[in-house]
């Protein structure tokens, strides 16, 4: 069938595939959510716990916006 006046694709079979950009190159969309799913990838198992900010000023923000900076790139999540 084809899309509707609105753009709904009403059968999803003849749907166009979505790709995401990897650092491989684009990727199938299913492909990329089933490798997040799999466990061995970047939001699997338990992360470090970062407690919330109890700042008063800005030098303490920043102290714990590094904090979270840091727990973000021993995760992973960021480099």
């Amino acid at each position: 069938m084809n899309d509707t006046p609105d753009g709904e694709v009403r059968n999803v079979a003849a749907a166009p595939a979505i790709t995401v950009a990897t650092d491989d190159g684009p990727q199938p969309l299913d492909d990329v959510l089933a490798d997040l799913s799999s466990g061995d990838r970047l939001m699997a198992g338990a992360a470090e716990t970062v407690a919330d900010s109890t700042a008063t000023d800005v030098d303490e923000l920043v102290a714990d916006f590094n904090t979270l900076l840091a727990a973000l790139r021993t995760r992973g999540v960021i480099t």
